[in-house]
């Protein structure tokens, strides 16, 4: 059988559309795609998440992957605001959202007036209350406070994350720096006060 020049344009373009992922069933996208977003393929998994979260599939970490794919491949972090918006909404006890949320607050906020970190603060300490014995939580709100100018604030939250997760040394040296910063202000204060 022999196609004129639009009906294989029609036919490579539906075809395409099946290879991309929009041609199976969402769950079916889902599961794969997170598999693939797990093996670290990303432009591979984002049609396929795209397509279970347009199918109506809602799961909170679906929508983390595919928020952190419309970042990396598309460069949309208000796509992947509203996303994260979306699954907030749904599931408000889900602590990695905020975590997410905190980082492209971080990363893509408007920094004028540290607005960015007092975004990511926000949505930081959020994680925090939701996943308190989540090392990763406690350790990004300790930067986040320490960027912003709080260090003993930050010294609080980098012990939590040292208790939390002991075999990281990278935490352990962190918390031995900023200590003996801060020991180092408060002599300097004392010497003042004298």
């Amino acid at each position: 059988m022999i196609f004129s020049g639009f009906k294989r344009l029609v036919l490579c373009i539906i075809c395409g559309l099946i290879i991309s992922g929009c041609g199976i069933p969402p769950e079916e996208a889902a599961e794969k795609g997170l598999k693939l977003y797990e093996n670290n393929q990303l432009k591979k998994a984002y049609p396929l998440l795209e397509r279970a979260h347009l199918g109506g599939i809602e799961k909170p970490e679906l929508a983390l992957c595919l928020a952190y794919c419309k970042i990396t491949i598309d460069n949309d972090p208000s796509g992947a605001i509203e996303i994260l918006r979306d699954s907030a909404l749904r599931y408000p006890d889900y602590a990695p959202t905020y975590y997410q949320l905190g980082l492209i607050s971080y990363n893509f906020g408007p920094v004028e007036d540290n607005k960015n970190l007092e975004q990511a603060i926000h949505f930081a300490r959020k994680a925090v209350e939701l996943g308190s014995d989540e090392w990763l939580y406690h350790d990004n709100l300790g930067t986040y406070l320490y960027l912003i100018g709080q260090p003993d604030s930050a010294l609080v939250h980098f012990k939590i994350a040292v208790q939390l997760n002991p075999m990281d040394k990278k935490l352990t040296e962190r918390v031995e720096k900023l200590e003996l910063k801060l020991s180092q202000r408060d002599s300097a204060a004392i010497t003042e006060m004298k």
